[in-house]
């Protein structure tokens, strides 16, 4: 029996890294994506051409057999007379070739672009949350909040043994 319980221990403790480690990596990802989409606030906007647009379907796991179709669309856009192209990521919605759609470049270097027009703030929150919630379950999972304990009892009961001093017990020792 102790033995079974030993292994559902450890079992959860792994569980809590895993957590841990996955709840820092989309803190971690969240704000680093933000980032990167603020660096980008002073890019010009202009206005750019859709030139092809493919599709991609995602579907989802059972029982709830859904599937999602997503659409990637490449565009171009002229600065300076030199053209210059680009994708967007998923989006849900698709526009005909030939729309013309708002990009953003980089003016010190014309090929960076993007279609994120402003940084994201709803998918910074969502790992955000997202992310402290899952690290906080598994540090609490994994042990470690016990192993502060023990660290800082065993420091404090060295610190009382050291403060009390040594009485005389009214005993003569000779």
């Amino acid at each position: 029996m102790w033995k079974q319980n030993r292994s559902l221990f450890a079992y959860f403790r792994f569980m809590g890294y895993v957590m841990m480690i996955v709840g820092i990596y989309l803190i971690v990802n969240g704000i680093g994506d933000y980032a990167g989409q603020s660096r980008q606030k002073d890019w010009i906007p202009i206005e750019a051409t859709v030139t092809d647009v493919s599709s991609e379907v995602v579907s989802s796991s059972p029982p709830h057999s859904s599937s999602t179709t997503y659409y990637i669309m490449a565009y171009e856009y002229a600065v300076d007379g030199e053209t210059y192209t680009g994708r967007t990521g998923r989006m849900s919605s698709p526009r005909l070739i030939g729309t013309v759609i708002t990009v953003k470049y980089n003016p010190e270097v014309p090929e960076e672009n993007t279609a994120i027009l402003s940084p994201n703030t709803h998918n910074l929150l969502v790992l955000l949350i997202l992310g402290t919630a899952i690290a906080v379950v598994g540090f609490f999972l994994s042990g470690v909040l016990e192993l502060l304990r023990s660290l800082l009892r065993r420091t404090h009961t060295e610190e009382l043994k050291k403060s009390v001093p040594e009485t005389d017990t009214g005993f003569d020792s000779t």
